[in-house]
Order: structure tokens, then C-alpha cells, then sequence
């Protein structure tokens, strides 16, 4: 809703029923903006990989044993019990970094790794 009424604005369309309807999507696709859905997860993949590469403070748990498929820079999946964690940057990142191809999680730098990340999507 905020990057659709963004679109708007930018666009200076107003938000009154004109004839012909304008489309916000032709407007979000014709200014050439991700959703803000994909922004997010970009972001916190970016982070992920800082944090492997030792570029960021953060040590998530590593996976005990080496998975059937995947990577080798795999880690545990966390099941948390309470809700004000289960949607904290750990629980919500770790499978999707688990499920991500091994070029890309061994990309020689950052980056390569944002470069790689937006041929995915």
C-alpha cells in the first residue's frame, strides 16, 4: 500500500476514480520499482551473507550435520516457541538462505552476491 500510494505521487496521479481507470501496477512497472516484499528479502539475504563472510557481529547456530542437498555454509533451523520471535531475523532468514543455489552463497564478494541475487528474482 505505501509503494503503491508512492507510485502516485511520483506519478502525480491523485487518488480520485478517473475515467479510465489508471493502473498502479503499470505505473510501479513503467517506474521499474521492486516490490517492497522483494526489497525486504534482498536486504536480509545481504545481511546473511555479511554475516558469513565475518563483515557483521552476528554468529547464527551452524547446522550439525552436512545436509543431503545444498551448501556446505548451511545452519540450523531455529523453531522458536513464542511469536515475537519467530518473525526475528534469524527464523525468518535461515531456511531461505538454506535453500539458496551454492554459486551464490559462495560468491567471491558482496557485490557479486547482490548481482547474483537479482538475476534470481
Amino acid at each position: 500500500m505505501v509503494q503503491r500510494r508512492a507510485a502516485r505521487f511520483v506519478k502525480n496521479v491523485p487518488h480520485l476514480r478517473t475515467k479510465p481507470p489508471i493502473s498502479v501496477s503499470a505505473m510501479l512497472s513503467n517506474l521499474g520499482w521492486e516490490p517492497l516484499q522483494t526489497c525486504k528479502l534482498h536486504g536480509r539475504l545481504n545481511m546473511f551473507y555479511k554475516i558469513t563472510q565475518g563483515m557483521a557481529e552476528l554468529h547464527p547456530v551452524p547446522r550439525h550435520q552436512l545436509a543431503a542437498r545444498g551448501h556446505s555454509q548451511q545452519f540450523q533451523r531455529l523453531e522458536p516457541s513464542v511469536d515475537a520471535y519467530k518473525y526475528a531475523f534469524f527464523p525468518r532468514t535461515d531456511p531461505i538462505w538454506n535453500a539458496l543455489p551454492v554459486e551464490l552463497v559462495e560468491a567471491e564478494s558482496l557485490e557479486a552476491f547482490k548481482l547474483h541475487l537479482q538475476s534470481l528474482h
